[in-house]
C-alpha cells in the first residue's frame, strides 16, 4: 500500500494517510529520502514515523545515503 506526501515548505509524509494505509498484513514501511539537510522538521518526521512503526511492530526500511533514523 502506498502513502502520499504533501508539500508544505518541502515534501512531508501525510501521517494520517500512512496510519490509514497500515493493515493487519503490513510488515514494514519503506522510506526513501536522499536529502540530508539536518532540518528539524525532517527529524520530527523521522521520530513520528518511528513512533507509528514501533507502536504497530513494523519494520522501517530506509534507503538513505545519510541516515538520521537512529
Amino acid at each position: 500500500m502506498r502513502y502520499p506526501l504533501v508539500y508544505d515548505h518541502g515534501w512531508q509524509v501525510d501521517f494520517h494517510s500512512l496510519q490509514s494505509a497500515v493493515t493487519s498484513h503490513t510488515r514494514g514501511v519503506i522510506v526513501v529520502n536522499p536529502i540530508s539537510d539536518g532540518h528539524s522538521s525532517r527529524q520530527m518526521s523521522c521520530k513520528r514515523t518511528n513512533n507509528i512503526c514501533a507502536n504497530r511492530g513494523l519494520a522501517i526500511i530506509a534507503d538513505e545515503v545519510f541516515s538520521i533514523w537512529t
